[in-house]
């Protein structure tokens, strides 16, 4: 049940950081060039060097840094279960946060990966592609 709730945290926070730089593109002028802003910058895998233990749902995350707070989900979407970890912030304006969703997908969206059978698991492999225009 561990592994089940690392992999949906896992996919919560992929789909939470893809979604939300396709968003923040769009907000862009074309022709104009400025900053990257934090929230679409990809870090770089030996830039995760804080590793974050959740009390409460038993996960752990590799963090740019020491969260300065960690949150329910709950105080900021009504129904959703889980944590953000806030890295930056001013006063009550959220700058950089991490969302870490705990059961976000059902078990009929998201089939258990550790028996999922070999032609399932190319299905599901086929949708995924298919769903985010990748090739």
């Amino acid at each position: 049940m561990k592994r089940y709730q690392k992999l949906v945290a896992a996919l919560s926070l992929s789909a939470l950081l893809c979604g939300s730089s396709y968003a923040a593109a769009a907000d862009v002028p074309a022709g104009t060039e400025s900053a990257t802003p934090a929230a679409t910058q990809t870090i770089a895998p030996d830039a995760l060097t804080y590793s974050y233990e959740s009390k409460t749902y038993g996960y752990r995350i590799m963090c740019p840094q020491k969260p300065v707070g960690v949150i329910p989900a709950s105080a900021l979407y009504d129904d959703r279960e889980g944590e953000i970890l806030i890295f930056d912030n001013e006063e009550y304006n959220i700058k950089y946060a991490w969302a870490v969703f705990v059961n976000a997908f059902s078990d009929t969206s998201v089939p258990n990966l550790n028996t999922i059978n070999p032609e399932d698991a190319v299905n599901l492999l086929e949708r995924i592609q298919h769903s985010n225009g990748y090739e």
